[in-house]
């Protein structure tokens, strides 16, 4: 299961950690990013992507601190880029880092690698084989068990869209080679296909059709969904559980964890921590050591990763959106590791639910039984001990969903049978990629429209998602064959008032959880009218 995550007695902290059988080497990695990223590596000047016009305090990268999202409080974006849902800009300081976090990737691109073709298209020609390769023009996003890639298939009927990918680059640490070869192979199969088409002979080629990457995992960027930004992270704590395989397995009592548990988690010593791996690791991270002081951003993410590769070259967002219950529900049923934790039907639903929350509320400071913390006491993210502060703890709602796994055991512990409610906080995540691409290259869609049992409803999604994708207007019946694609009718499912799987209890606090989520995504993407067919939508009936 992709991002999986296990706390198991001889489970790799962080299940997507792959254990380096190069612990030297790993280390080295680790070390090696951190340097580079100090250094303030700069983007080119020709780099072709938004950056700030007013000047910076500095241009370094600050040193490593205590992370941002566990001491210190989040920042408010700017409120004018929600209010006019507005890109905001990268700055060079934040460009330079993003270059320095996945080299590679800028690498292979322009303008390191050569020229874009045009002002908006998001091909170029290859400096080094002096082949043509390309980056999808669209991307869908997500959610999961929401039909992104079913929506796909659907668009990919229009004469102008070729056939896509769906390779999860974005969020997963995958060669960038890899990536692009796919995507242009696909571009040369519609080339083919061309040859012995009408549109070929009338200057529509597959060079000038769209291709998409329909990615459901890209959207809800987690710590788990946004390794390429976090690999000398994953790499130390990677080589730090080899180290400690080889010390006791044995506990003490039951009050004191066995030296193996120590060595991976960290001990109180005399009142005072010792790290353990993941806190090690944690000071490490740039990003967990982000001065938003010195940035445009509260964080950097996968939208920036994104709109920093693709520079200033066009690429659309389509993000479809499932009712936050019904998708739950499906998840919960979909993958048995849930049921076994939690158990079956309404009672282990209801768990499951219950669970996240109270774990989700301690994240942001109250404790398991979801009073607000007063300020006497704070959780520390390492030790999992209640410890004495003066203030409460500042953890935000939107630190606990971008790193909530990365936080210290407890959380990491929790994910794996939890990560699914994080990854229906839609207004969260759409947010930073309003934040990163601007509005107009952002667009969410209901999968209760997208799927409707109403052809009228249907067509009128595709509809607007061509006219997002900037497409020309399909005929009658180029639009039944689009609309005829079947494979996602379910997602259109909802959970209805005498649903049995689902007690009232449990409908309400879904209700109430995602409430603000569903708030900000009207306040994103709805007028007047919509805006309300939104709110009515993030309610379980």
């Amino acid at each position: 299961r992709r991002g999986a995550m296990s706390a198991g007695a001889g489970a790799t902290p962080g299940g997507w950690c792959k254990s380096s059988p190069l612990v030297v080497l790993s280390a080295l990695c680790a070390i090696l990013v951190m340097f580079a990223t100090l250094l303030g590596v700069n983007a080119p000047p020709d780099s072709g992507v938004i950056v700030e016009k007013t000047p910076m305090l500095s241009n370094s990268i600050p040193p490593a601190r205590p992370p941002a999202s566990s001491l210190t409080p989040d920042v408010s974006p700017p409120s004018h880029s929600i209010a006019k849902h507005e890109p905001v800009p990268l700055t060079k300081h934040e460009l330079g880092l993003l270059r320095s976090l996945d080299p590679g990737l800028f690498a292979s691109l322009p303008p390191d690698a050569g020229s874009w073709e045009d002002a908006h298209s998001p091909c170029f020609r290859d400096e080094k084989s002096s082949k043509r390769k390309c980056l999808p023009n669209y991307h869908v996003i997500g959610a999961w068990q929401s039909g992104g890639q079913a929506f796909n298939a659907k668009l990919c009927k229009h004469p102008d869209v070729l056939t896509g990918v769906a390779l999860h680059f974005w969020n997963e640490p995958k060669p960038v080679t890899q990536y692009l070869d796919s995507v242009t192979e696909q571009i040369r199969l519609g080339a083919e296909a061309d040859e012995d088409d009408e549109n070929a002979e009338n200057g529509k080629s597959s060079k000038t059709k769209l291709i998409g990457d329909a990615s459901p995992g890209v959207l809800a960027n987690t710590w788990t969904e946004s390794q390429r930004l976090h690999l000398g992270f994953k790499e130390y704590v990677a080589a730090c559980w080899q180290g400690c395989q080889n010390q006791s397995d044995v506990f003490v009592n039951e009050e004191v964890q066995s030296s193996r548990r120590k060595c991976i988690d960290g001990e109180l010593i005399d009142g005072e921590y010792k790290d353990g791996c993941m806190a090690k690791a944690s000071k490490l991270d740039p990003l967990l050591n982000w001065d938003t002081t010195k940035s445009a951003h509260v964080l950097l993410s996968v939208p920036h990763l994104l709109r920093a590769a693709y520079g200033n070259q066009s690429v659309k967002i389509v993000a479809v959106l499932r009712n936050p219950l019904a998708r739950l529900k499906a998840a919960f049923r979909k993958y048995p590791h849930y049921a076994k934790e939690f158990g079956d039907g309404a009672d282990g639903f209801a768990k499951f639910i219950e669970t996240f929350i109270d774990e989700f509320e301690t994240c942001m400071g109250g404790d398991k039984q979801g009073e607000d913390g007063d300020g006497t006491y704070e959780l520390n993210r390492d030790t999992d001990q209640m410890i004495q502060t003066e203030e409460p703890l500042k953890r935000t709602r939107q630190s606990c969903a971008y790193h909530f796994e990365s936080l210290g055991p407890r959380q990491e512990g929790v994910f794996y049978h939890c990560d699914q409610l994080i990854k229906t906080m839609y207004g969260t995540f759409l947010k930073t990629w309003v934040e990163a691409l601007g509005k107009k290259n952002v667009l969410a869609l209901r999968a209760e429209d997208v799927f409707s049992g109403d052809s009228a409803t249907r067509k009128k999604t595709l509809w607007k998602t061509v006219e997002f994708l900037g497409l020309r207007e399909p005929s009658d019946a180029e639009l039944h064959a689009m609309d005829s694609v079947t494979g996602g009718e379910d997602y259109a499912t909802v959970v209805t008032d005498d649903d049995e799987e689902v007690d009232q209890k449990t409908k309400r606090l879904v209700n109430n959880f995602f409430r603000p989520e569903t708030e900000t995504v009207s306040d994103l993407f709805g007028n007047d009218e919509e805006g309300m067919s939104w709110m009515r939508w993030g309610t379980s009936v």
